[in-house]
């Protein structure tokens, strides 16, 4: 995925979270236009009252040996993380080549990160970058970390904007998130900030959602945000129906869609007492339908009360 270039006053801001790149040397990649998922997200007017505001340093420079280093997570034919939680490292490990893509050194809690490049990524005679690091997935695992200790979580769901805020609706691939997306944008006013990954974050003691860059096969990427109104776990079947649920309940429903680095105790510790929070402060349903118009009459009814 390559976004368009961008010099050391650029950012990509993401869930009121601003990340900072600086280039020095270094030229980002130049294509005619960026992924369209991506557009809404970038800016070259960073955002004074971002919070956090985190800085991505993009070198050449030789990266630590992590090899030395123990590795504590990994995905196959993916990325891996290196090191301990006070001094972590991730790298873009791609099977056909003998060292990593890049490596980037994680903010923990600092709010910078270092992304070192790999020769496979830039043009040697020019300094210019093939493809652009910060992007997928570098920017949600990025994301990831520096939202279990700012009140905050990446949730695999669906997200929908109403004039009476907003709406969730968790479900693991294949539970019908973007049926139910692209079945309500057909009929509905407001808008679907995703229809794949949405992130919560509890700021002044309100939850909001927010729309991301990474959308699922629907393609809603919409950078904006609302208070949060309630949580319906979604499943296909019949009869069609919505039942509340007990925080017990969807305790075990939710932890497997959020995004949570499982490697770090530190992290889980904060992302469970977020979760714990948010499942007693805002209600949750479990929704089941069939993939016809008739959930979006049902859901309107319900979520408005008539």
């Amino acid at each position: 995925m390559m976004l368009p270039r961008m010099d050391h006053n650029d950012a990509l801001c993401i869930a009121d979270i601003q990340f900072n790149i600086l280039t020095g040397a270094l030229l980002l990649p130049k294509p005619d236009t960026a992924p369209p998922a991506y557009r809404q997200f970038l800016s070259d007017r960073p955002m004074c009252s971002a919070s956090p505001c985190v800085d991505v340093v993009i070198t050449a420079a030789s990266p630590p040996d992590i090899k030395l280093l123990p590795k504590t997570f990994g995905i196959p034919c993916g990325w891996g993380v290196y090191g301990c939680p006070d001094e972590s490292y991730v790298a873009h490990e791609i099977p056909s080549c003998t060292d990593p893509l890049w490596i980037a050194r994680l903010p923990g809690l600092e709010n910078s990160a270092t992304l070192f490049c790999g020769p496979q990524m830039m043009d040697a005679s020019t300094g210019e970058l093939l493809i652009h690091p910060l992007s997928y997935p570098l920017d949600q695992i990025l994301m990831m970390h520096l939202l279990g200790d700012h009140r905050g979580v990446i949730v695999h769901a669906a997200g929908w904007k109403s004039s009476q805020g907003g709406w969730i609706f968790p479900g693991k691939s294949g539970a019908g998130k973007t049926t139910l997306a692209r079945l309500m944008a057909n009929a509905c006013e407001g808008d679907f900030l995703s229809d794949d990954r949405i992130i919560v974050r509890k700021i002044d003691e309100q939850f909001r959602i927010y729309g991301t860059p990474w959308p699922g096969e629907a393609g809603f990427a919409v950078n904006d945000s609302a208070p949060l109104q309630g949580i319906f776990f979604i499943t296909q079947g019949s009869p069609l129906a919505v039942r509340r649920l007990m925080p017990s309940e969807a305790v075990s429903r939710i932890l497997p869609v959020m995004s949570i680095p499982w490697y770090d105790s530190r992290m889980v510790e904060q992302i469970t007492a977020f979760c714990d929070d948010l499942l007693r402060s805002i209600p949750v349903y479990q929704l089941t339908f069939t993939p016809d118009g008739r959930v979006v009459n049902f859901l309107k009814g319900f979520i408005h009360g008539s």
